[in-house]
This record gives structure tokens, C-alpha cells and sequence, in this order.
């Protein structure tokens, strides 16, 4: 197995370990307290899923792919996400998908931050 697949696969693991039974919307949210981000800055990754007429859907699936681990979001009941990446990761190294059962296209609007800064990204996702 590669180093990659299982560094995936222990971060799905533990991720799983910390989420309260059945609330999938936990994984929504500023999860860090205010203060720890001046020690740990983030990268913060936002934005929403809608349907082809432009209804917000809520339990979407987002994943963000990096070479090292993938982050996942659903969205909540007003179709919105957020996460956050550590800043080492760049925005044009992150791999977008997103997904909703009886969905199959998705289509994504990127919205890069002004003046090379790296943070917030606004990823918007459309499925159809």
C-alpha cells in the first residue's frame, strides 16, 4: 500500500473517531478556538452547493484532495461548508469533488484570494 493511500486512510479513520453518532453536519464549522489560530494559521476553504436552478442542498459531500490527505465536508442545512488546510498546502495543489446521491455532474466556480495571498478560497460547486 502507498505511503499516500494509507496516510488517507488513517486520516478518514480518525476523523471518524471524533464525531458524535449520526450528526453528520459536526464535520461544518470552525473546529479550532479563535486564539490557536495566531500559533496555527489555516488556509480557510469555503463556500456552498446548489442544484442546477439554483436551490442550496444540505448534506452534500465535499472533499478536498491533497497529495497528503483529503479533508471532507457536508454541507449544512443551508447548502454551506467550510474547512480548513494547514498553509502549507496551495491552493493550486488542492483537488476538488463533490458529490449528492441522485446527482451525477458537478461542475465548480473557484474564487482565488486577491494579490497571491492563499487564503480564503471560495469553492462553489454545482450538481446536476
Amino acid at each position: 500500500m502507498s505511503r499516500p493511500l494509507l496516510a488517507r486512510i488513517v486520516a478518514v479513520f480518525v476523523s471518524l473517531a471524533f464525531l458524535p453518532g449520526g450528526a453528520s453536519a459536526q464535520l461544518y464549522g470552525n473546529y479550532a478556538p479563535r486564539s490557536d489560530h495566531t500559533k496555527n494559521p489555516v488556509n480557510v476553504w469555503f463556500g456552498a452547493v446548489r442544484n442546477g436552478s439554483g436551490r442550496y442542498l444540505a448534506n452534500a459531500t465535499i472533499v478536498l484532495e491533497t497529495r497528503q490527505v483529503d479533508f471532507v465536508a457536508v454541507t449544512n442545512a443551508q447548502g454551506r461548508y467550510r474547512l480548513e488546510l494547514p498553509v502549507a498546502i496551495k491552493p493550486a495543489e488542492v483537488r476538488a469533488r463533490c458529490s449528492l446521491r441522485g446527482y451525477r455532474t458537478a461542475t465548480f466556480t473557484r474564487r482565488l484570494p486577491r494579490a497571491g495571498a492563499s487564503t480564503p478560497v471560495q469553492l462553489d460547486c454545482t450538481l446536476r
